[in-house]
């Protein structure tokens, strides 16, 4: 995967630039739904985006929204304070799902230009396909890939009745984020410089890919065909034999 390209970028910028742009100066509303004979149907409402009265998708009327405006004052909780710095937003489609990438100011240096930048990707949704989501992710730009984060399954909040009230609640758990964002460059420099033999290397591979049958063996040959060269080069620069190696293989 390669980070987003071909969108604004919103690195060293802020809330008010975002506003300008008008990305996300909307709301949603629900609508009950009708059959052509008049009749309401029940236990289902629309999802309708009040700039241009935009169908956006079906859910139960228990559903609860979460605005554009509350999504982007939970990520100043993080830009406030200097914790991350927005990268982008973006709307899918006609605004069924939305994505604000923040980015940390820290960042891992492997050695020869090989750096790893964590980020969060805050999801929500109105056309009831998610929850709200705030989700680690790393960039490797060395190769330009995306990569799940090694640790930490950062936030998520249902669309229940309490929705928006959670989403202030987060703050919580704001504390576990920004340890998260910290701990990032430290453990993956600490993976590159963890060294793995073959043994060590086949038995992560058995805790990962767990299983005696002849799929789950047949996995764990790939994952390490790949780590002693399978795999395109720049994988491993700076991290062949390495934790760090075995991850990037995994990933």
């Amino acid at each position: 995967m390669r980070l987003f390209s071909g969108l604004a970028d919103y690195e060293g910028k802020a809330r008010s630039d975002i506003d300008a742009d008008g990305i996300l100066d909307w709301g949603v509303f629900k609508e009950n739904r009708f059959r052509p004979n008049g009749d309401q149907i029940p236990n289902e409402v629309s999802i309708i985006r009040d700039k241009g009265d935009v169908f956006l998708g079906t859910t139960s009327p228990e559903y609860c929204i979460i605005q554009n405006k509350a999504t982007l004052d939970f990520c100043d909780l993080f830009v406030g304070q200097g914790d991350a710095g927005y990268k982008h937003v973006i709307s899918l489609n006609r605004g069924e799902q939305i994505h604000i990438i923040l980015k940390a100011p820290s960042f891992a240096d492997l050695g020869g230009g090989d750096i790893i930048d964590s980020y969060f990707d805050i999801v929500t949704s109105h056309d009831g396909s998610q929850k709200f989501r705030a989700i680690p992710i790393v960039f490797r730009r060395y190769n330009g890939s995306i990569m799940p984060a090694p640790s930490g399954k950062g936030i998520s909040i249902k669309h229940t009745k309490n929705a928006t009230s959670n989403l202030m609640l987060a703050r919580l758990v704001i504390g576990k984020v920004k340890a998260y964002f910290a701990e990032v460059p430290d453990n993956f420099e600490k993976f590159a410089k963890m060294k793995l033999d073959a043994n060590a290397t086949m038995e992560y591979f058995k805790v990962l890919y767990g299983g005696d049958n002849q799929r789950a063996e047949n996995i764990r040959d790939r994952m390490m065909a790949i780590c002693k060269g399978g795999k395109s080069a720049s994988t491993f620069i700076n991290c062949q034999g390495t934790l760090l190696g075995v991850y990037f293989a995994a990933v």
